[in-house]
């Protein structure tokens, strides 16, 4: 499973799994080529946002994979994950 993120400034939003990476950083480089114009994002909870988006913005696109172990170890015991609430 991959997951999509867009950080701007120090906002994280998560994006929907169908996000066209590609087509959002085009988007972005227009907005900051164009002085500054909002561009609309679905996070990965169907939440809608409109980002202001200037030449002084930070903004990062990230990927990542996410893989999660599930092989049992020699002791015996079942691997488990730890989740912070």
């Amino acid at each position: 499973m991959t997951t999509k993120t867009l950080t701007v400034d120090e906002r994280r939003i998560t994006l929907r799994d169908d996000t066209d990476v590609s087509v959002l950083a085009e988007e972005i480089v227009a907005a900051v080529r164009d002085g500054g114009e909002f561009v609309r994002v679905r996070d990965a909870h169907g939440q809608s946002f409109a980002v202001l988006l200037t030449p002084h913005s930070r903004v990062m696109i990230a990927q990542s994979e996410s893989t999660v172990d599930m092989t049992s170890s020699d002791s015996g015991w079942s691997p488990s994950l730890e989740l912070d609430f």
